[in-house]
């Protein structure tokens, strides 16, 4: 995968999208605008590193990030984002980093941003944000820096805050509204070294420092004060609250006297050293970096020193003073004020770590900090504060680094470790050294795709202080998990894609012991069997449960019913079935629920969703067999962010009470049986304090289903809208013109409906519209220049099917003309004539252009420099193109030998045209993936090249209804036969050759050869106009790749009653075209169905055709046509 840095330059525009597989994506510091694509986690899955910070980027953060499952850094930070927090982050487990600090995000802070249990760095200070502090956030046990200065955050302080933040060093929670005691848990965070809970409301004690300071309504220096204390190597600031001191123990009586004048400095916190409400003559005391991270840098401290000359005047606080404090919280070997002392590492843990990096392969030098006697100081290493004893062995890759080698015993030398990451390294399917088991008070083991391979070594049941295990994605197996049991102080336990196919049915058993188990990761681990029962159920600490990817064939768990800590249940296609249980809404904690494609999951829509559902966030259905409408109540569950039911069978229409779902985002309901209308109107719009309906909405995707009636005005009024896909419904009347109001629209989809009237003006008003699809539909009149005046960004425009005219001038230039344009155009099936304007200026890397079926006349005119005629000169320049279709028109005259130009084309389609003269030799050369070449019916004459045989690519070849003569070449078919011209009504203009052989299928003549059956996808050997009978089907049974059969016309009255059976032999059969066969049995009923991917049938115009349970009972069917049969 490819690396991709870009940053600190001047580059401008909207973000590319880059078109290979990249892992690092650096873009930061430099001038670019617009919105991130909303397709961007679908463009870079696999992506490890993004950084778009420093620029002036707008709009929403897209959902689909949550698509970049790999993510391990994201820093959007430094931008002018709007909109709040997707909650779709969740699914983006592996970050360690997230900065979106310095934007203009509201809203509340989801808790699904407490899943990321591998998350050390926090950042969302300077936003917008609202609401209480998510519970969910206890979750994040490996922060070592959580920030949230500067938002509009409420409530009080958790006690959450406390044991579970080992590694806690940076707790920045200023200038919000908390209010409320300061939680006395705050003294167990033994890591910390930076405590700023400066302008809020807090009141009471703070814990355990001791001296008391008693709150000054007044004009003096209490209110504003700085605490240090360096002996707990902290720093604090809890200025502008009124809290108490406890205790506390100094070495000179006149110490906190000092420190007290120094209230209005905030020294390491603020934007200024001096509050701006102070007395003139300090405010030229200037602001040190504003990056908090970086506040121990003691190259930061001359910078203060330097600003100290330009203070004239300091009060009663000696300049000494204050440099003496300022460097006693800017580094950590200074000792003032308190008698503790910061210690460093042990010379046992220095060597111990020295061994064990020699073991190591670092082609990038990563571990290059690992030098000196402080070993407290090497990068990944933290120690005791008191003793210098290593607590943490921090090697995961952040994306550019890459580890591999051995691991040595040596770590059994640190005998105060607990925490060992050893993830996202390369350490080439070694077994996990079994000495890990011996280190006794180890509480974070983290091996996450890490390289490992074997056998997990059952010893490490042995780690009883044990709270964290990942072993995730490695080529590991688990022969007997009962060691697990023994681990009585698990919290987090992931073993995704680990292999434990042979621990039998006992895994639910044995997990079941963990008393504290707080999440289970077990997904794509092979496990099978039933999980329907649990005697008794002891997961009372259990939040989150994710079993996706096996293989249970089991009825729905429902003892999960019982589990009210539950706050996130994924099942995701593991062969589940029955009912869900009504009970799951219930659970009072339960926010995200995802069960996709179980297939026969079952529940009656008007019951499910009328329980509580009190706080559910998200809730994925999508691939299962629920049925009914939705009910009214649906409306209730007003916490709901992300709603997919697709590919059910639910009925009716969307309820009004839609409208109370003021936080929805995604409505995803396609492949459905709803055949209601929409609501005109939308209930509790008035509640979103919004002056548009459902205004977090970004997509609303209803496509493959039965709605009718008109579209509702309501949808122009979905101001955040990203997403409209209304494909294939029968919806009717006009295209309302507020649809072109919608500002962040980027996919619009109204295909196939029956939707009538003109395209409104209003539509070019869609800067930011990529995808335009109104294909199929009853649209007329003219198209201009309006309509796509600001359309800058359009990638696909598909309006074919329609009775559109476009007029633009000749020297129309399209605005989506771009050099980066990736534009597939499709204007076929209109009534579109004349001639295409010059300015079809295609300049980007154009892939397919569809201008057929429509009333195109005169010749193709492609000389260079030309300014006239059906298609300029430019479309020889479009060296990407992929895809040609011109059929169906009224085109004449020769091929231009321009064509020549189009060396990547795979399909060539001009049939049903008026060419004339002879094929050009040139076809036989420079086309090396050509793949479908299509010249049927026009008035090509003369001898068929002989070259042809060089299209190595070549699948398809129709070169039928023309006056070609002369003999097919030798190596098409191996026999030279020739092959006269006929004017008459006999089978030679309408013959099909075969050559599987060759990898290709030749409209020339109706004959089979078994022998070279092997690799064909399509075969038509349709007949219209001529009499073609078959006698038997079994050589069928052979085109094993077969997707694609149309047999049309042709008599397969004398087949007899198993021609179904021999098709059913065809494994990839996805289309089945046998119109006017001469049908006139029964269909028979195979003993086995194997059409699992059949997708369209046409058994029309057939005798007394019955359809029996083979073909209903095929739920890939899209499209069934028996009519007149």
């Amino acid at each position: 995968m490819a690396i991709v840095g870009f940053s600190s330059n001047l580059f401008e525009g909207p973000i590319p999208l880059p078109t290979v597989d990249i892992s690092i994506l650096d873009l930061s510091d430099n001038q670019l605008t617009g919105p991130i694509p909303p397709t961007i986690g679908e463009s870079m899955p696999n992506l490890l590193f993004l950084s778009l910070s420093g620029n002036k980027i707008t709009g929403a953060i897209p959902a689909s990030i949550g698509r970049m499952q790999h993510l391990s850094v994201l820093d959007l930070s430094r931008n002018c984002l709007t909109g709040s927090i997707p909650s779709s982050m969740e699914n983006c487990s592996y970050l360690k980093v997230l900065d979106f600090r310095k934007n203009s995000l509201s809203g509340i802070i989801p808790g699904s941003l407490g899943q990321l249990n591998q998350l050390q760095s926090l950042h969302l200070s300077n936003n917008m944000l609202s609401g209480d502090l998510p519970s969910s956030f206890q979750n994040l046990s490996s922060s070592e820096t959580l920030d949230l200065a500067n938002n509009k955050l409420t409530g009080s302080i958790l006690p959450w805050i406390r044991d579970g933040f080992p590694d806690l060093r940076i707790l920045c929670l200023r200038s919000n509204a908390f209010s409320g005691d300061l939680p006395s848990e705050v003294s167990n965070l033994t890591s910390l070294q930076v405590l700023d809970l400066a302008d809020n409301d807090l009141i009471g004690t703070i814990p355990d420092v001791g001296g008391t300071v008693k709150h000054d309504s007044g004009n003096d220096h209490i209110d504003d004060w700085f605490y240090l204390s360096v002996g707990l190597g902290f720093a604090t600031d809890l200025s502008c609250n009124h809290l108490e001191w406890k205790s506390a123990t100094w070495n000179s009586t006149r110490a906190p006297h000092a420190l007290l004048d120094l209230l209005r400095i905030y020294s390491i916190f603020s934007t200024h050293l001096i509050d701006e409400s102070s007395s003139e003559e300090n405010k030229n005391f200037l602001a040190i970096h504003e990056n908090r991270d970086h506040i121990f840098r003691l190259q930061r401290t001359w910078l203060i020193v330097v600003d100290i000359s330009r203070v004239e005047h300091m009060g009663r606080v000696s300049v000494l003073v204050l440099v003496l404090a300022i460097l006693c919280s800017t580094t950590r070997e200074f000792s003032c004020m308190v008698d503790a002392q910061l210690a460093d590492c042990l010379e046992s843990d220095r060597e111990a770590l020295l061994d064990f990096k020699n073991g190591l392969e670092d082609p990038e030098n990563r571990l290059s900090s690992w030098q000196g006697i402080n070993c407290c100081q090497w990068q990944g290493i933290s120690c005791e504060n008191s003793t210098g004893a290593v607590v943490t062995v921090n090697i995961s890759r952040y994306g550019f680094w890459n580890l591999s080698g051995e691991i040595r015993p040596s770590l059994m030398r640190l005998k105060s470790l607990k925490n060992l990451d050893l993830s996202f390294n390369s350490f080439s399917n070694i077994p996990i050294p079994e000495f890990f088991g011996s280190l006794r008070n180890l509480q974070y083991l983290n091996l996450l795709n890490a390289g490992f391979g074997g056998i997990i070594p059952p010893n490490l049941g042995n780690l009883s202080s044990l709270h964290h295990l990942d072993v995730s994605f490695n080529l590991l197996a688990v022969e007997n998990l009962e060691w697990v049991a023994s681990l009585h102080s698990l919290k987090y336990l992931a073993m995704k894609s680990v292999n434990l196919s042979a621990i039998g049915l006992n895994w639910l058993r044995v997990l079941n012991k963990l008393p504290v188990l707080t999440e289970m990761h077990l997904l794509d681990c092979g496990l099978s069997g039933s999980i329907q029962h649990l005697s008794s159920v002891n997961f009372t600490s259990l939040a989150v449960i994710d079993l996706s990817f096996n293989n249970f064939k089991s009825k729905f768990p429902d003892w999960l019913v019982n589990v009210s800590s539950l706050v996130s249940v994924h099942l995701n296609d593991g062969g589940l079935h029955g009912r869900i249980p009504v009970g799951l809404s219930e659970l009072p904690n339960l926010r995200f629920l995802t069960l996709l494609w179980n297939r026969n999951l079952t529940a009656s829509c008007s019951k499910l969703f009328q329980g509580s559902w009190r706080k559910i966030e998200v809730l994925f259905l999508r691939g299962n067999k629920l049925h009914g409408k939705l009910p009214a109540s649906f409306g209730n569950m007003t916490s709901l962010t992300d709603f997919d039911l697709s590919q059910n069978n639910v009925e009716g229409g969307i309820p009004g009470s839609i409208g109370k779902l003021c936080n929805l985002r995604y409505f995803y309901m396609s492949f459905n049986n709803l055949d209601g209308r929409f609501p005109q109107l939308l209930e509790g719009t008035t509640n979103c304090l919004s002056k548009s309906p459902l205004p977090s909405l970004m997509h609303l995707t209803l496509a493959i289903n039965q709605l009718v009636g008109k579209l509702p005005e309501w949808l122009g009024q979905l101001e955040n809208l990203v997403e409209l896909d209304l494909e294939h419904n029968s919806l009717q009347g006009p295209i309302p013109a507020s649809l072109g109001k919608l500002q962040h629209l980027t996919e619009m989809v109204l295909a196939e409906n029956e939707l009538n009237g003109t395209l409104p003006e209003s539509f070019g008003q869609l800067s930011e519209l990529t995808l335009l699809d109104l294909s199929f539909n009853q649209l007329m009149g003219i198209v201009t220049e309006v309509h796509f005046s600001k359309l800058s960004k359009l990638v696909y425009l598909y309006m074919f099917s329609n009775s559109l005219t476009l007029n633009v001038s000749s020297n129309w230039v399209p605005p989506f003309q771009v050099v980066d344009l990736d534009m597939g155009l499709n204007i076929s099936y209109n009534q579109l004539q004349g001639q295409l304007p010059n300015p079809f200026h295609f300049r980007g890397p154009c892939e397919e252009v569809n201008l057929c079926s429509n009333l195109f006349r005169g010749p193709i005119i492609l000389p260079t420099g030309e300014t006239e005629g059906l298609i300029p000169g430019s479309l020889s320049r479009l060296n990407q193109l992929k895809i040609l279709y011109l059929s169906n028109n009224m085109l004449s005259g020769e091929l231009p030998s321009s064509f020549q130009n189009l060396s990547r084309l795979e399909t060539m389609d001009l049939r049903s045209n008026r060419f004339t003269g002879s094929i050009p030799p040139w076809i036989g050369e420079g086309f090396p993936v050509l793949r479908i070449l299509s010249l049927r019916s026009n008035a090509f004459s003369g001898e068929l090249p002989s070259n042809l045989s060089n299209l190595t690519s070549l699948q398809v070849l129709d070169l039928a209804e023309n006056d070609l003569i002369g003999s097919i070449p030798a190596s098409f078919d191996g026999t030279g036969g020739t092959v006269k011209r006929d004017n008459g009504n006999d089978l030679i203009d309408k013959w099909f050759y075969l050559s599987i052989g060759l990898g290709f299928s030749s409209a020339f003549l109706l004959q089979i050869w078994e022998t070279s059956l092997a690799c064909s996808t399509y075969l038509d050997v349709s007949s219209q106009f001529s009499y073609i009978s078959v006698n038997n089907l079994e050589w069928v049974t052979a085109l094993r790749t077969l997707k694609h059969l149309m047999m049309n016309g042709v008599d397969l009255s004398v087949v007899g009653l198993d021609w179904v059976g021999v098709l059913n032999k065809l494994p990839i059969l996805t289309e089945l075209h046998s119109s006017s066969c001469g049908l006139s049995v029964s269909i028979p009923y195979p003993n086995s169905v194997n059409f699992t991917t059949l997708t369209e049938i046409d058994l029309s115009f057939n005798f007394s055709t019955q359809f029996l349970d083979c073909f209903l009972n095929i739920s890939s069917l899209i499209s069934v046509n028996a009519s007149y049969s």
